[in-house]
């Protein structure tokens, strides 16, 4: 797929039994129970915490005509096995192969073994693999390692921030779009989302999101919209402050440092999706654990 100097959008919010609202201009939510607070404090004491995840951005964006739509979310995977051959008509929802993280991309999260960081990146790429279906109808067509359809369309585009870029990458959305049609405002379904990098990321934008609409949305290009991703979450993990968590470049791992009958103990953990604030997290803990500014931190946890 060329290269387009466009723009992107991504979405992520925690919840714990409530409903989540969202937000224009990528600003993240943090729904359920505050933390405690001491006696006499003015700070929410940082813990573990179990909760249902939910992760959603709302963005402005703005329509255009397109082209093509692509086959996979991102630069990150490529298809396996193409099931039909170049040029061929395909129908929507027709198998066209598998969907797998890049071959040089796992290679070099795999470089080390896989740990710390780079096993937690490399998990959450392989937790999007799966089997590839056209998302609408049209020509199939690949090259310099992509695969796409052509079918003419409207796009829904959005710019994404380095950071949304990193969210975005980590796991599988789906999206709506809320459009001005011919008979006023609607809201519809993304047929295909897909992200496509810009040639010079800026603080401002990283790559641009493309969101298809179908052909019954009776809209023109150049018309202000917005764009609601909401990724496959999963409903019960445990999350830590994003504040928490040290990164030892030693060993390429995170570590949070427990409160523990009155002393501290560093105890390593994976990481997962993060909403900005909070960041799911697995290892020797248990929710509900106090925790304390991390020490001897090289970097904090991206």
């Amino acid at each position: 797929m060329r290269r387009a100097r466009g723009v992107i959008v991504a979405v992520v919010v925690i919840v714990a039994g409530a409903s989540a609202c969202s937000t224009r201009s990528g600003d993240d939510i943090v729904g359920g129970d505050a933390a405690p607070v001491e006696d006499g404090a003015t700070d929410p004491v940082a813990q573990v915490r179990r909760t249902t995840l939910d992760v959603r951005y709302t963005l402005d964006a703005v329509t255009a005509e397109g082209s093509r739509v692509s086959l996979l979310p991102s630069t990150q995977f490529a298809l396996e096995g193409p099931l039909v051959t170049e040029g061929q008509g395909v129908s929507a929802g027709q198998p066209v192969g598998a969907m797998v993280v890049r071959p040089a991309v796992r290679a070099a999260l795999d470089g080390t073994g896989a740990t710390g960081a780079s096993a937690s990146t490399l998990a959450s790429l392989q937790a999007q693999e799966g089997p590839a279906v056209a998302p609408v109808a049209g020509s199939f067509a690949s090259g310099d390692g992509e695969a796409w359809i052509d079918a003419p369309g409207m796009d829904v585009t959005a710019p994404l921030t380095p950071i949304q870029y990193l969210r975005f990458l980590s796991m599988r959305f789906e999206a709506t779009a809320a459009v001005e049609t011919l008979t006023g405002p609607r809201t519809v379904g993304c047929r295909a989302l897909w992200s496509v990098p810009v040639e010079e990321a800026t603080p401002e934008a990283a790559a641009t999101l493309h969101c298809r609409v179908g052909p019954e949305v009776q809209t023109a290009p150049a018309l202000r919209s917005t764009v609601t991703i909401t990724a496959d979450a999963p409903p019960d993990v445990l999350v830590a402050p994003n504040l928490s968590i040290g990164y030892d470049a030693g060993t390429d791992g995170y570590f949070v440092v427990v409160e523990d009958g009155g002393s501290t103990r560093k105890v390593e953990v994976e990481v997962g999706v993060t909403d900005g604030v909070s960041r799911v997290v697995s290892g020797d803990i248990e929710a509900g654990q106090v925790l304390v500014p991390p020490d001897d931190v090289d970097s904090s946890a991206p």
